[in-house]
C-alpha cells in the first residue's frame, strides 16, 4: 500500500489529466511488461496496447506489438515509436518494430546487429540509438539506426519504350524516402491510360510491394498499337486510393505494328457470322496475305447487325498479318471506315480448327473500344495457309 500510494503521487504530479486514483491497466508497465501476481519478481512478455489520453485521464487499446518481449528499450524518432530487442523466453532477441500512432499500425524494421535485452534506446536529431544491455553478460554495443521516412519521391523506369504488339513491357517503380533512402514493403499501384488510340491493354492496372531495394515492378501487353500513359504511386496508407503526399510517377509506352510473317494467307469464305459480346449478330469476310517480300495485300469487311451496336467495318489498309508457325492462329491489322467515315485501327484474330469450319473462331477489336470477343462461327469457314 506505501509503494501504491507513493506512486499515486508521482503519477499525480504529471500535467496530464492524470489522477491520484489512475493506474495502469497491467499491474507493472503499459509498453513492455507485466509482473505475474502469483510469480514474485517475474515478469512476463506484455504489449503495448494502452495508451493514456492527454487530459483525458483515460487509456484507450492500441494495436498489440506483433513480438511480444520484456525488458525492451523504446524511443520516438520523427514521431514514430520504436520498440528495440528485449527478451522473450529464454531467447534474447534483436527485433525492431515500429508504431505510427496516426495509423495505429506495427512495421518489422532492419534488426539490431547485437541482440540484447535491458538496453539504453533514445532518439537523437532522427537517428535511433541503442546502447548497452544484456546478452548472457553486460554489453557494450552502441548502434545506431536510421529510420527510414515516408515514401517522397517515386520514379518509373523506363519512362518511354517501343514495343511491338504482342510482346510484353515492364516498367519499375523505385520508390526512396526524402534522404534518397530506398523504402521497401510499400504497396505501388499501377494504372495504364489513357491510350491514343486505345491499346486494350492486358491487365489494364495492378500492384506490388516494393523490395529491399524499393522497387516493384508491372508487367502488361497491348492488342492494338498506339501510346499508353503508364501511371503509379506509391499507396503509403494502403488504402488503394491516390491521395495528396503519396508519391507518384509516369511513364509513356509506345507499341508498332508486329513483324508479317512472309507468306502467310488468311480466307474467311461462306459467309462468316458470330454473335458479338454485345449479343448482336454480326457478319465478316475477307482475306489478307503476306508477299515474300512482306508487302500485305487484302480486305476485310465486319457488319454489327444490332440493335445494340450496329455499325459497318470496311477496310481501307492491312497493315501487317501474322501467322503461327502451324498456321492455326493468324491475326491482322489495318485501318477501316466505320459506316463509311473516319479512319480507325483494327485488328481480327482468326483460328482455323479443320475443315468444315465448325471449330473455327473470330473476333475483332477496334479503336474506338468495340470488342467483339473471339468466339466460334455460327456459319463461314477460316482458312490459314
Amino acid at each position: 500500500m506505501k509503494q501504491r500510494a507513493a506512486l499515486s503521487r508521482r503519477v499525480g504530479a504529471i500535467p496530464l489529466g492524470w489522477r491520484a486514483t489512475l493506474f495502469l491497466p497491467v499491474t507493472l508497465c503499459a509498453i513492455s511488461c507485466e509482473r505475474l501476481p502469483t510469480s514474485g519478481n517475474k515478469v512476463a512478455p506484455s504489449r503495448p496496447d494502452f495508451a493514456v489520453v492527454p487530459g483525458s485521464g483515460s487509456w484507450t487499446t492500441k494495436a498489440p506489438m506483433p513480438t511480444a518481449r520484456y525488458g525492451l528499450g523504446v524511443a520516438a524518432v520523427n514521431g514514430i515509436l520504436y520498440a528495440v530487442g528485449g527478451v522473450s523466453g529464454s531467447a534474447i532477441l534483436a527485433t525492431v518494430e515500429a508504431y505510427d500512432p496516426v495509423t495505429n499500425t506495427w512495421t518489422p524494421q532492419a534488426p539490431m546487429p547485437t541482440a540484447r535485452g535491458y538496453l539504453g534506446v533514445d532518439g537523437i536529431i532522427g537517428t535511433l540509438y541503442a546502447v548497452g544491455g544484456f546478452n548472457r553478460g553486460p554489453s557494450a554495443a552502441n548502434e545506431a539506426f536510421t529510420p527510414l521516412g515516408p515514401p517522397a519521391t517515386l520514379t518509373l523506369t523506363p519512362l518511354t519504350a517501343l514495343n511491338p504488339v504482342g510482346t510484353q513491357h515492364c516498367v519499375t517503380a523505385t520508390v526512396q524516402d526524402a534522404s534518397s533512402n530506398p523504402v521497401p514493403a510499400v504497396t505501388v499501384r499501377f494504372s495504364v491510360g489513357p491510350s491514343v488510340p486505345t491499346t486494350f491493354p492486358t491487365p489494364p492496372h495492378g500492384s506490388g510491394t516494393t523490395d529491399a531495394n524499393g522497387q516493384a515492378t508491372f508487367c502488361y501487353t497491348a492488342s492494338l498499337p498506339g501510346t499508353d500513359v503508364i501511371h503509379a504511386f506509391a499507396d503509403a496508407n494502403g488504402d488503394g486510393t491516390e491521395e495528396t503526399g503519396e508519391p507518384s510517377g509516369d511513364a509513356e509506352k509506345t507499341w508498332t505494328l508486329p513483324a508479317s510473317t512472309p507468306l502467310c494467307a488468311v480466307t474467311i469464305t461462306d459467309g462468316g457470322w458470330i454473335i458479338a459480346n454485345n449479343t448482336d449478330r454480326a457478319n465478316f469476310g475477307g482475306n489478307a496475305k503476306v508477299l515474300a517480300d512482306l508487302t500485305v495485300q487484302g480486305q476485310q469487311n465486319y457488319q454489327d447487325q444490332g440493335p445494340v451496336q450496329a455499325m459497318t467495318v470496311h477496310s481501307t489498309a492491312i497493315t501487317a498479318t501474322t501467322c503461327t508457325q502451324d498456321r492455326t492462329t493468324a491475326s491482322i491489322f489495318g485501318k477501316a471506315t466505320i459506316d463509311g467515315a473516319g479512319s480507325y485501327v483494327f485488328r481480327i484474330d482468326v483460328t482455323d480448327g479443320g475443315a468444315g469450319g465448325s471449330n473455327d473462331t473470330y473476333g475483332i477489336m477496334l479503336e474506338t473500344g468495340y470488342m467483339s470477343g473471339q468466339h466460334q462461327l455460327g456459319g463461314g469457314n477460316v482458312t490459314i495457309h
